[in-house]
């Protein structure tokens, strides 16, 4: 298996060094996409990455799909530039990289998000998600404007090795602004979910909180804590965004 990383970026010249440092032992190739900013980002990208190019933004699921199509491998590593592979994260995806045919077409991390005084966050929203980022572009393509979906054609694997997302505070008005817009766009391609996919989608989640992430083990907190979280994953697939 090669692997080629692709990463969306727009005024990260703070965060993107970093980020291609921790990914470049673990990938063949490194791809970013920038939408157009107005610090070193694309001067950083142009030196460090493999392929740098300039897009204007639509949405994120166009984005990252236009990053997945420049790239020559045909296994991509989604990670976004404020977020570090950490060292279990790292060894578990060079393990995979050695199966001479994988049995999955997409593998699932957990994130761990810190907050300004280094702390993790814990709540539904942040911890433990459920982060596609290591797949196969033959069977995948994002979906949705805004909290993009990977639409897996095949086999799914959850890894319960942590993603390290470090936020940039400082934004987070900027950007839940443009949230807020992306919301009002729809999917065109808005799916419909069987009850046997609902079920199978229950179960994988169920899993991966209580048996690969070990809530079962962790008191009574962790066992409210993955209840909500499978609650909320509930809703949404009632409920998709864009609907």
């Amino acid at each position: 298996m090669q692997i080629s990383a692709t990463i969306i970026t727009k005024n990260e010249e703070e965060s993107l060094p970093k980020c291609i440092e921790n990914v470049r032992d673990v990938v063949e190739e490194i791809v970013v996409v920038d939408s157009g900013s107005t610090d070193k980002t694309f001067e950083i990208a142009k030196t460090e990455a493999d392929i740098a190019v300039v897009r204007s933004f639509e949405n994120f699921s166009k984005q990252k799909n236009h990053a997945a199509s420049l790239a020559k491998h045909p296994w991509i590593l989604n990670i976004d530039a404020d977020e570090l592979l950490s060292k279990e994260l790292k060894e578990r995806i060079l393990k995979i990289k050695e199966e001479a045919n994988p049995r999955y077409q997409a593998y699932c991390f957990p994130r761990k998000t810190f907050g300004r005084d280094g702390n993790m966050l814990f709540n539904i929203v942040s911890y433990p998600g459920f982060h596609y980022r290591l797949y196969d572009k033959s069977h995948c393509r994002w979906r949705n404007p805004v909290h993009e979906t990977l639409e897996v054609d095949g086999r799914r694997k959850f890894c319960p090795e942590h993603l390290l997302h470090f936020p940039d505070y400082d934004r987070v008005p900027e950007k839940e602004e443009l949230y807020i817009r992306l919301k009002k766009e729809r999917d065109p391609e808005k799916r419909s979910y069987t009850a046997w996919q609902t079920i199978g989608n229950f179960w994988f989640h169920f899993r991966a909180l209580f048996i690969d992430l070990e809530f079962y083990k962790k008191g009574w907190i962790y066992w409210k804590h993955g209840t909500q979280i499978l609650v909320h994953l509930a809703g949404l697939r009632l409920n998709p965004p864009g609907s």
